[in-house]
């Protein structure tokens, strides 16, 4: 029988072992077959594009980089920018314009409002790959069409360029008495170097004319592409008896090319007025961020100020700040700072402490009509982001957001919180409060759509440590239900011994069941805690896109609570039975008291001040404040 039982085992083994390999060359085999299949694909690919760049004789596409060429349709309405929602701080990560430590993010929906759109499909430009992006040569035998597109400066694709540098460099050497290092200049654009390391040129021609241009200037072709396109738009823009003062007159444009058009991006800036301005018209899609509701013309000049502020972040070198401006920024940084330490609905998300180190540098000596880069630079990031805070909340509106808890399109703020949904009211005692205690803090934190990315990070904190302390009590938990179970009053086959055993495993499996999710959602919620609020706005979107989604995020949060009050729950019943089902009637008589006594102080708490687990028999106590409610000096009552 011994014999047998092992031969069976080895059996089960060799057919285990059989059975995985034959799994595995067989994904492996597919894998192989997939691969080869796609590499004919991608074969056949280029040889039809050869093909057809040598029967339409396309000048700028060669047959040995065909497959790197632009493609047509990357041209097209649906390559235009396409806006993900993101804002900036003070710090940059360089994932767009606008990258950095992200502080106000919206996701587009019906009613949201987002912030700073870069194209995820941008177009193809000589300065997006300058190893693999072909340049067009101007004699060619077919006349190319030529078109403009208006663009913002926060579409400006600097960021996403695709250029890399060769490992494989040779070791020049340096000549005697070499003192001069700067590369020749023998095309009149002077190469500009952004106080953040990127390069982009300028031109001026007599005090005016002035042009920028992240296009590579140091390449023929595309030289004579800007300068063409350049001298269209000036030409164009001299028409208009609208602009007064040239001087104060900045062209910014950037050039791409499909196979049988040259395209050309461009806005112009004044800096008298503080403003960009197209020649033609500029669809808003892309710089009101999916704001709803913006008519007022002062409103929309918000919008255009931000972008204005944008252009001054990227193209800062040419770039004389008035001591206004630095005066203004004072003061907007001076009240952003009281209203941190002041009030706690503060539309600024930033804390106190960043702000104080902002005010900080602003209090750097500064000479009226100087150029300094850097200061410039500062300055423009400073000043876009509050400029886009203001157009966020309808600064000077009718409407305008006061606080960070009031909604700008429904009456929902501290006084009139919209009403639980029935599923949260019939799950609320079952998880005793915890799911409308998280429903509240996410409609907190997501108004409007719109993530704050000061409180988002509080809310993040919050749950992270609250997570990380359930795992410790499942750990004592797990141990305390362990240790009962060893005790020889638990080990009888009587009915109260059976159910104390249940309890206990009951208990036992919460424990586990809290400890498991608490582990799975701090690891999700500690990614949370290194992303941006671009990305915070997106898991927002997803995961509490409706109102019903809203309710089972707050009912997944809840979880690891419930669990481990169930847990608690049913220890208490195992003991209890344990204590008063095996115990002689003195032993009951004196327990019993004490029994209900400790649990009278335990519930305590959760019926305190009206808060009862069960929604339906809470009481609303109305509010009366001040006609003008403020976060820490309002006097406020309850009405008896």
């Amino acid at each position: 029988m011994a014999l047998s039982k092992a031969g069976l085992n080895r059996l089960v083994h060799i057919f285990k072992l059989v059975a995985s390999r034959s799994v595995y060359c067989l994904r492996s085999t597919l894998t192989f077959i997939r691969w080869l299949f796609s590499l004919l694909q991608n074969t056949k690919g280029c040889h039809t594009r050869r093909s057809q760049a040598k029967e339409t004789s396309t000048p700028h596409v060669s047959s040995n980089n065909a497959c790197y060429s632009s493609v047509p349709q990357a041209l097209g309405p649906s390559a235009l920018p396409s806006p993900f929602q993101q804002t900036d701080g003070i710090d940059d990560t360089h994932q767009g314009m606008d990258s950095g430590p992200q502080f106000l993010v919206a996701a587009p929906g019906p009613s949201s409002l987002s912030i700073v759109t870069i194209p995820s499909n941008p177009l193809l430009s000589p300065q997006s790959d300058g190893s693999r992006q072909p340049s067009p040569v101007p004699g060619s035998t077919k006349k190319r069409k030529k078109s403009t597109k208006p663009f913002a400066p926060e579409d400006v694709q600097r960021y996403q360029k695709h250029a890399r540098a060769s490992r494989k460099s040779k070791k020049p050497n340096l000549g005697a008495c070499l003192l001069n290092y700067n590369r020749p200049d023998n095309h009149g654009w002077e190469r500009c170097m952004h106080p953040e390391g990127a390069l982009y040129f300028y031109s001026e021609q007599d005090g005016k004319k002035r042009t920028n241009t992240d296009s590579n200037i140091d390449d023929a072709q595309t030289r004579e592409l800007v300068l063409e396109f350049a001298r269209i738009l000036w030409h164009k823009a001299n028409k208009d008896q609208h602009i007064r003062n040239w001087g104060s007159i900045e062209l910014v444009l950037s050039v791409s090319w499909s196979d049988d058009r040259d395209i050309c991006q461009y806005y112009f800036v004044s800096h008298d007025d503080l403003v960009v301005f197209w020649l033609e018209d500029f669809v808003t899609d892309s710089i009101f961020y999916n704001v709803k509701g913006v008519e007022a013309i002062d409103h929309i000049k918000l919008a255009i100020q931000t972008q204005y502020w944008a252009h001054c972040e990227l193209y800062p070198n040419h770039v004389i700040v008035k001591e206004s401006v630095v005066e203004e920024l004072r003061g907007i940084l001076l009240h952003a700072a009281s209203e941190a330490i002041l009030s706690d609905g503060s539309l600024i998300p930033l804390p106190f402490s960043e702000l104080q180190s902002l005010l900080g540098l602003m209090t750097t000596p500064f000479k009226d009509n100087q150029k300094n880069k850097y200061l410039t630079w500062l300055i423009g990031r400073l000043m876009r982001l509050f400029m886009r805070i203001k157009f966020m909340n309808f600064f000077g509106q009718a409407s305008a957001r006061l606080n960070a808890d009031q909604s700008l399109y429904s009456q929902v703020d501290e006084g009139n919180q919209p009403q639980l949904s029935s599923l949260i009211r019939v799950l609320d005692p079952i998880l005793f409060g915890a799911p409308s205690a998280h429903v509240k803090q996410l409609r907190r934190i997501w108004v409007d759509r719109t993530i704050n990315a000061l409180r988002w990070r509080s809310f993040i904190d919050t749950l992270f440590t609250e997570w990380n302390g359930f795992t410790i009590y499942s750990t004592v938990m797990l141990a305390v239900d362990v240790s009962f179970l060893s005790i020889p009053e638990m080990n009888g086959s009587h009915t109260p011994q059976i159910i104390a055993q249940v309890a206990v495993y009951f208990s036992t499996l919460s424990a586990v069941g809290s400890l498991l999710a608490s582990v799975l959602l701090s690891n999700q919620i500690r990614e949370q805690k290194l992303q941006s609020a671009d990305l915070a706005a997106a898991y927002m979107l997803r995961m509490a896109g409706s109102p019903i989604s809203m309710d089972f995020l707050g009912i997944m949060f809840s979880i690891p609570f419930a669990l481990i009050m169930w847990g608690m729950i049913f220890f208490v019943c195992g003991l209890s039975v344990v204590v008063f089902g095996s115990g002689v009637m003195l032993q009951r008589i004196i327990a019993v008291p004490f029994w209900l006594l400790v649990a009278l102080l335990a519930s305590w708490p959760a019926w305190y001040a009206g808060e009862r687990w069960l929604v339906w028999t809470r009481k609303e106590k109305k509010l009366r404040s001040d006609l003008l409610p403020m976060s820490t000096m309002s006097s406020v009552g309850v009405d008896p």
